[in-house]
């Protein structure tokens, strides 16, 4: 029944309808956010989870992370083409990793996230000020970055199909780290960008393997 709810669960918890905010509670199992939740919303405000955060359902409108909530890992995998939108407060803690298994919009205002794996998700996009420490692409997959994004890391998962299509830029200053390996030919900023990305010092020309001195995209290890 949609309504706010402030109880702590012992085990996990479903919440199958739209309109739904959890606050001021501790979860000590897993976290569902099902299907029956349809395109609508769901808060979290100062919720821990200790189990995991799974998200089947959800719309543009939002899954909103507020306060300061605090998250292990966070699953996305929605059904359907329409893809969910998780916006991320800016005191809001990300232990574990994200995993975008669905078209998703990923959004946070200055928070650090240490590792996001694109695993089945086609267009994922990551918007705001995030600060990504690694990205993993295990499956074909166009990823945007909007806004301020700042990543340092990405990883190209073995097998044939672990390619990343694309990398494209919508994003004024993004900045590109040291440690960031990319192909230049593979990324593309949008017209629309009017302050071009930072690359890395050492960065220089597109192309290349999977060995190259920061203009390539390494393989995982």
């Amino acid at each position: 029944v949609a309504g706010t709810y402030s109880q702590d669960i012992d085990g996990h918890l479903v919440v199958n309808t739209k309109d739904v905010e959890l606050k001021d509670m501790t979860i000590t199992g897993n976290l569902y956010l099902a299907e029956g939740i349809g395109e609508g919303d769901v808060k979290l405000n100062n919720v821990t989870v200790l189990g995991d955060v799974i998200v089947e359902g959800g719309g543009v409108s939002t899954v909103h992370v507020l306060g300061q909530s605090k998250l292990n890992n966070v699953v996305v995998d929605k059904a359907g083409k329409n893809p969910v939108r998780v916006l991320l407060g800016n005191l809001v803690e990300v232990k574990g990793t994200v995993t975008l298994a669905s078209t998703s919009v990923l959004e946070g205002n200055g928070v650090s996230l240490s590792k996001v794996v694109v695993d089945g998700a086609a267009e994922p996009q990551l918007v705001g000020t995030l600060k990504v420490e690694e990205v993993i692409i295990n499956k074909t997959s166009e990823l945007v970055l909007v806004d301020g994004v700042t990543i340092n890391t990405v990883l190209r998962g073995r097998g044939e199909k672990s390619e990343i299509k694309n990398i494209i830029v919508e994003a004024n200053g993004l900045e590109l780290k040291k440690g960031f390996k990319y192909n230049k030919d593979k990324v593309v900023v949008a017209e629309g960008v009017t302050t071009a990305p930072k690359y890395p010092a050492s960065g220089g020309g597109g192309g290349g393997g999977s060995t190259g001195g920061g203009s390539t995209v390494k393989d995982k290890e």
